[in-house]
């Protein structure tokens, strides 16, 4: 895994927002799905989400969503009823992630069906000690 420590370093902001992240990926409110990133719904299935769709739904609280829209820059690509695509560059530089391949990666392993949002907190707890200032 240490090939997938994107190494930028984080600001305050960055490190909270990556709590949150993290907190509600243990959260155990969010079913995990594969193929797109936030509200994929088939079926009578609840809504189920990548591990980058709840980071959208994490900064959706705070309104990043809509302003990261305005800019030109959307955080999420609509698309058969739910949101699919490689979330903005806005979203990923709030987030601190700062090399697409870090959330490529994360994307990837989240839908290989092999890693639970346990196991992707993790990933990204690791990132964020690997990447915070002393």
């Amino acid at each position: 895994m240490d090939d997938m420590i994107s190494m930028a370093p984080l600001t305050k902001t960055q490190i909270n927002l990556r709590k949150r992240w993290v907190k509600a990926l243990r959260s155990g409110k969010y079913v995990q799905g594969t193929g797109g990133y936030l509200g994929i719904k088939l079926g009578k299935s609840p809504m189920a989400y990548c591990c980058l769709g709840v980071a959208c739904v994490v900064l959706d609280r705070q309104n990043t969503i809509k302003r990261a829209s305005r800019n030109g820059d959307p955080c999420m690509v609509l698309e058969n009823g739910g949101f699919t695509g490689m979330p903005g560059g806005f979203l990923q530089n709030v987030l601190g992630i700062t090399d697409d391949s870090f959330a490529i990666k994360l994307a990837e392993l989240n839908d290989s069906g092999e890693y639970t949002f346990e196991d992707l907190a993790d990933i990204i707890e690791l990132d964020t000690l690997m990447c915070t200032p002393e």
